[in-house]
């Protein structure tokens, strides 16, 4: 099986690069893949199952025992040492192929067993004996200090695989401190321009709402939303509420201005006709005050009105 666990994460990066930063290792079997989590609950189970799971390149040691007068006498004919084949198969004199991929130890001896005492014969079923003599390898690759091909060891875990290995890979020559400063302060301005970079799209969109509100003249405030061209970063959603509260002041300052002006609009509006009015009714006065001039001025030349009703009516009509 192969198993992929992830052990420290905090960036990608090329073996080069930071040490301590990314170590992923690999852990060869054969058999089925798992991946992340899942491999590490399958360690898990792994460390706490008592019987092993044979597969190929595992070694094991057979005995053959048979119970007859006088006591227990050994198949030397059987007796030895077999590895597992590619597919998990291993071949027994008498016997033939018998496929052990997946099977416990104890699982295997009964299936030779019963094989045995069908092929020979007997009444009996004979005793058959398995011990692993050397269990498959395994290959630990990634950020590590060695990686490459180890023993097996029963119970083993993510971290004992990586004690194996040595630990994660550490490189402290001078040129790879170099290169690891120079990364971290690309690093830092680069996160500082996507930063500024998101800060003017999110202020963009909010200028753009603005004017499509006042475009509308919609009485509602309206929302601002994160635009697509917006990257993820953890001060988005800060930014976008910093924007919100500028927009909804300066709607809402647009809005009560608004709401002014045209009340002032409507109050001009009535003085303009009031004054109108006060205007047609002066002329009126003005045309009357004329007419009674005209009038008094016949009547003082025919001597019908005395002197102080004349001067009376020329006051009226200034």
């Amino acid at each position: 099986m192969i198993i992929f666990g992830r052990i420290v994460e905090r960036q990608n990066l090329l073996r080069k690069r930071l040490p301590l930063v990314s170590v992923w290792f690999l852990v060869l079997f054969s058999g089925s893949l798992l991946l992340g989590a899942g491999a590490r609950n399958a360690l898990a189970r792994r460390a706490v199952q008592t019987e092993y799971h044979l597969s190929s390149q595992d070694k094991i040691r057979l005995r053959v025992y048979e119970w007859r007068v006088g006591g227990y006498h050994e198949w030397k004919a059987l007796a030895g040492e077999y590895v597992l084949d590619s597919s998990g198969a291993v071949f027994l004199p008498l016997v033939g192929r018998i496929a052990a991929k997946g099977k416990t130890v104890a699982r295997l001896a009964k299936l030779i067993a019963e094989r045995l005492k069908k092929r020979s014969g007997q009444k009996t079923t004979p005793e058959v004996s398995i011990e692993i003599v050397e269990y498959r390898p395994i290959y630990i690759l990634g950020k590590v200090q060695k990686p490459g091909e180890y023993p097996y060891r029963p119970g083993l875990t993510p971290m004992r695989a990586m004690a194996i290995a040595g630990g994660i890979f550490r490189n402290n020559s001078v040129a790879s401190r170099t290169q690891d400063s120079a990364y971290i302060r690309s690093k830092g301005r680069l996160d500082r321009l996507r930063m500024k970079l998101n800060f003017a799209n999110i202020h963009l969109a909010r200028l753009k709402t603005e004017r499509r509100w006042i475009e509308e003249k919609s009485s509602d405030l309206p929302t601002l939303s994160l635009p697509e061209t917006v990257r993820d970063s953890r001060y988005n959603q800060q930014i976008l509420d910093d924007e919100s509260r500028i927009m909804r002041a300066r709607l809402g300052g647009l809005q009560a201005k608004y709401t002014h002006l045209k009340s002032l609009m409507n109050f001009l509006t009535k003085e303009s006709r009031s004054a109108k009015q006060k205007v047609l009714l002066q002329n009126k006065q003005s045309g009357l005050a004329s007419l009674g001039e005209k009038q008094a001025k016949r009547l003082r030349k025919k001597k019908l009105i005395r002197s102080g009703q004349w001067i009376q009516a020329k006051r009226l009509s200034i």
